[in-house]
């Protein structure tokens, strides 16, 4: 539920930064004042957990606020946890019918939006993906019916028992959908150099699996959420 909370709070956050940003605007010209870019290459880490990632980002200020800036980005991520997860069924379907991977691998690309606060040295803001396609591990995951006396008979004897599943591939909005791949990032931009700096933040996100074949109440998708700290080099690039 924080998890889910907090990815809520950096949509409402971008969708402010958004709206402020249009306010400021006056004219199509103004609007264009400036365009910064960079790279960020680095990694979020936690016990039995990584997720390395490359953002290519883009963000234009107004004009009349240079320092707020809205912008888009293109990243590679992957996901991948060394321990049994829990993965569950929409939480708006009757029953809490669970897969367990042994293991999780999650590798894709996304398009994500974010809005910046920038200074002189620093970088403040945070980002969410929209979109994303993403590819994983496929292989056998143990199947567990919350309510296996409710399920039909072909399905229940699958109880306990395991099936094939993978990592979603097609992702929109992963946090407003559950059973979705993706995630956001708080962080600041130390900016070290005129070359380079330091990024460090926290993500948060999810990660979901698909069966092969639809299971109770037709189910193919079940999800868990993550968040850990995030660390990364950046290098701006100069237009």
């Amino acid at each position: 539920n924080n998890a889910k909370m907090s990815l809520k709070r950096y949509f409402a956050g971008l969708l402010i930064g958004l709206i402020y940003f249009t306010t400021l605007q006056d004219t199509a010209a103004q609007s264009l004042s400036r365009v910064s870019s960079g790279l960020d290459i680095g990694t979020g880490f936690r016990q039995y957990e990584l997720a390395p990632s490359f953002l290519y980002y883009q963000n234009l200020s107004n004009a009349r606020a240079r320092w707020l800036q809205i912008g888009w980005g293109i990243r590679g991520a992957g996901y991948y946890r060394n321990v049994s997860t829990v993965m569950t069924a929409p939480s708006n379907v009757p029953g809490n019918d669970s897969i367990l991977p042994g293991r999780v691998s999650s590798t894709g690309i996304s398009f994500l939006v974010g809005f910046n606060i920038k200074t002189r040295h620093f970088d403040i803001g945070a980002n969410a993906d929209l979109v994303s396609l993403a590819f994983g591990r496929n292989g056998p995951v143990l199947y567990r019916i919350a309510d296996p006396s409710a399920a039909e008979d072909s399905i229940a004897v699958l109880h306990n028992q395991k099936v094939d599943a993978g990592s979603r591939n097609l992702n929109a909005l992963p946090w407003v959908w559950k059973q979705n791949n993706g995630f956001g990032e708080a962080y600041v931009r130390i900016w070290l150099h005129q070359r380079f700096g330091l990024k460090l933040g926290y993500m948060i996100g999810r990660a979901a699996y698909r069966t092969h074949k639809p299971l109770n109440n037709g189910r193919r998708y079940f999800g868990s959420e993550y968040g850990m700290p995030y660390a990364a080099i950046s290098i701006p690039i100069f237009n």
